[in-house]
This record gives C-alpha cells, structure tokens and sequence, in this order.
C-alpha cells in the first residue's frame, strides 16, 4: 500500500516538473519572439533612416551639380546676348543671331523646370529651410534667365485690343476754332490707383494680349502678333480667343465662362481666379491658382502644378491650326524627345500626399474630349 502512494506522489510531481518545464519554456520563447520583432523594427526604423539620409545626399550632390551647370549657362547667356543684340544692330535688324539665343534661353529654361521638379519631388524629406533655401535659388536663375530673354525681344506698346485701329489726327487750331465742344481734353491717368484706370498699360512687362472683355466670340491675335512674346489675357468674360502663334510667356487672369486657344507657348503658362472656362496651350510648366469648373486640354514637357483650384478636367492638347507644328518646332517643346507630354503629371500644392491621387483635378474621360480649331 505504502508503495503504490508513492509511485502516485512521484508520478504526480513528475507531472508538475514538466507542466512547469513547458511553461518557462513558452515564456522563454514568447521572450525571443518579441525580441526578434523588437530586433526587426530597429533594423527597419535604421534602414529607413539610412535610406532617407542617402536619399537626401543624392538630392544635395545632383541638385548643386545641376545648379552649378545652369548658373555658368545663363552667364554665358548674358554674354551671347550682349553679343548678339550687337550683331543685330551690324547686320542691319536681321534676327538670326537673336534667334539662335533665344533657343538656347530656352534650352536652358527646360533645365530649371527640370531642377523645380526634383525640388518638388524632394519636399517629403528636406526641412522647410531647406526648400526655402534652394527654392530662393532657383529663383535667381529663372530671374537671369527672364532678363536675358526680355533683353532680346523688342519692347512694343502694349495693347490689349484685338483690332488695330488709326490713330485720329491732332486737331488744328481752325478746328478747335469752329467746333469747341468736340475737343475734349483726354482724362489724365491716375497713378497713384492704376486699378481707377479703364486699360492698365505697363510697356515693361507685357507687349500684347487682351483686356477687360466680354460677349466676343472673334478675338484674334497672328503670329506675327505673338510670336516670342509676354501674352496677358485678363478680365475676361463669355468670350472665344484665338491666339494662332508661339508666345514666350502666358498669363490668365480672371477668365469666366469662356474658350482660350493657344499655340504652343515657349515657357510658362500662369492661371489665377479662373472660374467655368476651358483652355488649350502648349508650354513647358503650367502654374494654376484658385482656379475651379475648369477644363485644360494641355502639353506639357515638364508637369504642371495647382494649388488653391479644385474641380477641373485635364486632357491632352487638342488645338489645330495650319501652322501649329511649325510652331511647336520654334517653341522648342519637342526637344530631343518628341511627342513627350506629362498632360496627366499634376503636382497638387494643397494634397501632401504621395501614395494618393489629388481630388482636385480628374482626366477628362476620353468620350466627353472635344477638338478645336
């Protein structure tokens, strides 16, 4: 009898031993995994930092490689256009030398869209100081860059009508004499409030373009007109415009409810307060503002960029007129790689996000696009 008790007892803390055994065991290997995940997530959170510091030093090294290969084209661009303006002036007003630079400004004006794009690209890790930094100097170049290309295309009046008309004669003294009250003096213009004024002329800036119009459905401007020009259009309402060349610059301000057809534009395309309109234009970077209820159908060589605009539609370029491959040929859009067009490339300035699509703009489904000519 006393034997068997203690085989029972023997066998019962043998039982216990190895519940016990299983137990430290469980907790030993409960312990080893959470240190091997506690291991991992160290060694991703160490790549992700070794990641991001790379990518930043490659950012540095190619951003200031690229910046310095710029900064000495537009000092050779100020020289050439020294030169070339003399040239001009030897050659009796023929435009080739002057032709020859302002491919080259736009050549080079192709490498600074280039270099704000891996600015922007760059955003998610550099320090806002830092994108303040090399923004500011992106900006000296584009500053260069703009005053070289100013330099080498002739100052004109500045017009925003779309028909030219003739000037009317001084009137002579006999016929202040015989009808005075038709002789009005003109009303001078205010100055200090230019925003009093019914035209706003600005010679320096802008050579041609449109102003403070509505309910025209025929304005027009040639090439001859536009060509490696500053085009402003602005104050616009229920109108069609047609600009058949290739303008350097554009500006769209205050479009509403209207049609702006454009040829292939050389550099930039600038948009603000836009409502309801659609636009066709070629261009190398487009910048749209608080902008809304807005179709664009567009080229674009580098990618275009929004910010305060929502609900607009965009679709490739779909303007035709007899010259408008000549155009884009001088314009220099096609480049060394032709037919490139980021139309679909839109950089949303108030969508922080990388993984997702901005809400703000759609592409115009395929059976709603329209042609124009």
């Amino acid at each position: 009898m006393s034997s068997a008790v203690d085989i029972t007892t023997l066998a019962a803390a043998g039982s216990g031993e190895e519940e016990s055994r299983r137990a430290v065991e469980a907790r030993m290997a409960a312990r080893e995994q959470e240190r091997l995940a506690e291991m991992q997530l160290k060694r991703h959170e160490k790549e992700k930092r070794t990641n991001q510091h790379e990518t930043m030093d490659y950012f540095l090294y190619t951003f200031n490689d690229e910046y310095d290969a710029i900064a000495a084209l537009t000092q050779e661009l100020t020289v050439k256009a020294k030169r070339s303006k003399t040239d001009h002036a030897a050659a009796g007003g023929s435009s080739q030398s002057i032709n020859e630079v302002l491919g080259s400004v736009r050549d080079v004006q192709s490498r600074i869209d280039l270099l704000q794009q891996s600015l922007n690209d760059a955003t998610r890790f550099l320090p806002s100081k830092s994108i303040e930094h090399y923004t500011a100097r992106i900006k000296g170049l584009q500053t260069t860059v703009n005053s070289t290309r100013e330099s080498l295309i002739p100052k004109q009046k500045f017009s925003f009508k779309s028909k030219r008309t003739t000037a009317k004669p001084e009137p002579t003294a006999d016929a202040v004499a015989e009808n005075p009250v038709d002789v009005v003096a003109e009303k001078p213009v205010d100055v200090a409030n230019p925003t009093e004024n019914v035209e706003v002329r600005d010679e320096n800036k802008f050579s041609c373009g449109f102003y403070k119009r509505s309910n025209e459905s025929n304005l027009e401007m040639s090439p001859e007109e536009c060509n490696n020009q500053d085009v402003m259009i602005q104050d616009i309402s229920n109108c069609k415009i047609r600009v058949v060349g290739n303008p350097s610059t554009l500006h769209l301000h205050n479009i509403q409810s209207s049609l702006i057809l454009i040829g292939p534009v050389s550099t930039s395309v600038f948009l603000s307060d836009c409502r309801d309109s659609t636009f066709a234009f070629g261009c190398q970077q487009m910048r749209c503002h608080s902008t809304q209820r807005c179709t664009f159908y567009v080229h674009i060589t580098a990618r275009g960029i929004i910010e305060d605009t929502h609900s607009v539609f965009i679709s490739p370029y779909s303007f035709s007129y007899p010259q408008v491959e000549q155009h884009f040929q001088m314009s220099g859009l096609l480049g060394n790689s032709a037919g490139t067009n980021n139309w679909n490339k839109i950089d949303d300035f108030n969508w922080l996000s990388k993984s997702e699509k901005s809400p703000n703009w759609s592409e115009l489904p395929e059976s709603e696009r329209e042609s124009f000519q």
